[in-house]
């Protein structure tokens, strides 16, 4: 994939996890557990919470103008799968460290609300009516969208 790895997809821990209790092989979870040491170390998790969505194959950062943090197209599924792994691990006993997937789904909740931006209505408003050919057919703006047919763009 154009020689980075995609957040999303370089940890899919539920399937393979499913894959070592039904076969009894840890070796499936132990990889699992292994891709986010490596995310985590790299990017440091624990403290940020977010992480961009275009990794190099060692977990590190890669560096390029389109890479971003992201909850959307390659970023969600990370952070699904940190809650579901949370959840699918068995509860640690007394006196055991927390799992990473429930301590890395912590730092994100706590730094989520970075991601969002305030705006005021009032000012929206000012910038739609001082900018009118973004909402004009045939321009930039609304007017020409595209639809999606069977797949194809239209």
């Amino acid at each position: 994939m154009a020689g980075f790895v995609s957040l999303a997809e370089g940890y899919v821990p539920v399937e393979w996890k499913a894959l070592s209790l039904l076969t009894g092989d840890c070796v499936f979870a132990q990889h699992q557990n292994k891709a986010l040491d490596v995310i985590n170390k790299s990017l440091d998790l624990a403290s940020s919470g977010l992480a961009p969505i275009m990794l190099r194959t060692n977990g590190a950062t890669m560096p390029s103008i389109t890479n971003r943090l992201s909850l959307g197209s390659r970023g969600d599924s990370f952070y699904e799968y940190l809650l579901k792994d949370s959840v699918f691990e068995l509860t640690p006993g007394p006196g055991q460290p927390a799992l990473a997937s429930e301590a890395l789904w912590r730092s994100f909740l706590k730094h989520l609300p970075v991601l969002f931006v305030e705006t005021n209505a009032a000012a929206a408003s000012a910038v739609a009516a001082a900018a009118p050919h973004l909402r004009q057919p045939g321009s930039r703006g609304e007017g020409r969208r595209r639809r999606r047919v069977g797949g194809l763009v239209r």
